[in-house]
């Protein structure tokens, strides 16, 4: 049986570059067998390119910044939220997450001011973060009896799924 054959060069190159690999004497395997083998994380970092830039604004309302693609991975590699509400608030917590069984609130602002208040929020995921395929990140508020405007942004790219393959030829 023969092991796992990799197509995509940048997983090659961080083979060659996590193994500390001599392009002129050593090379880097195209094929991983199925005995053990030490593990080298080859997950995609930030070198790769941010394409997918979503932005949404609501007033009193919630609503889907983005739904994650079915047909690639998507990695989230920074979200950012902010927030302007009036004094007619006593409370407001205010989030980004996405939506699954339960939901998984990756950025939160809470404010317990009863005055007029705004803030804001960024993270950045150093490894970029592999959301589940079809997740809609959302964009909310809970506790607000008043008007409250909120911001949020979600960065981050898809890899194509078609990495490996089997190593299985159809030879006729």
């Amino acid at each position: 049986m023969m092991g796992q054959r990799y197509k995509n060069d940048d997983v090659r190159a961080a083979i060659k570059n996590n193994l500390y690999l001599d392009g002129y004497s050593d090379h880097a395997p195209s094929e991983i067998s199925n005995f053990i083998q030490p593990i080298v994380d080859v997950t995609p970092n930030n070198n790769r390119i941010v394409n997918i830039y979503k932005e949404l604004d609501v007033t009193n309302t919630s609503g889907t910044i983005y739904t994650t693609p079915t047909d690639k991975d998507f990695y989230l590699t920074s979200c950012s939220l902010s927030f302007i509400k009036n004094a007619g608030n006593l409370s407001a917590k205010v989030y980004i997450a996405y939506i699954s069984a339960s939901p998984i609130y990756l950025n939160i602002i809470s404010t317990l001011s009863g005055t007029a208040d705004r803030a804001n929020n960024t993270i950045t995921f150093n490894t970029p973060l592999l959301l589940p395929r079809g997740a809609a990140l959302s964009l909310a508020s809970d506790d607000a009896t008043a008007s409250i405007n909120i911001s949020g942004l979600v960065f981050g790219y898809t890899v194509d799924t078609n990495i490996y393959d089997s190593g299985v030829t159809n030879k006729k």
